[in-house]
């Protein structure tokens, strides 16, 4: 299956916002956890001490994807203002200074090595 640009673009998107989500809904039961002991005025659990603990882990776990995904985010809206930057139509021409030959050695002449007639020969 081949996907577009676009389709790329919004697949990561909806990723990076799954993992805040993600992260989100799990801050909130670790201050779930701690109101429902401050509202029952009483010290958390030790139950309650290792959830917050397992939850507080995938948190980090969640921070460094988040992390990546984000520098990635970052790097490709760099990328892409740099090639709109760039005028893709435009082509670049260039033309060198006129040339003129003042002297040349002659290649064919009575004192030459070389015969006209032999070359041509040679060249077909």
């Amino acid at each position: 299956m081949i996907h577009t640009s676009y389709e790329r673009e919004n697949t990561v998107n909806a990723f990076l916002k799954n993992l805040q989500e993600t992260r989100g809904a799990k801050q909130d039961l670790i201050e779930a956890t701690l109101n429902r002991a401050a509202e029952e005025a009483r010290d958390v659990t030790d139950i309650e001490v290792a959830n917050i603990q397992a939850l507080t882990l995938e948190i980090s776990k969640l921070d460094e994807r988040i992390e990546q995904i984000t520098d990635l985010e970052v790097r490709k809206a760099k990328a892409a203002e740099l090639a709109a930057s760039v005028e893709g139509d435009k082509v670049e021409t260039r033309s060198a200074a006129p040339t003129r030959v003042i002297s040349e050695e002659a290649t064919y002449h009575e004192r030459s090595s070389n015969d006209f007639l032999s070359d041509a020969i040679a060249a077909e």
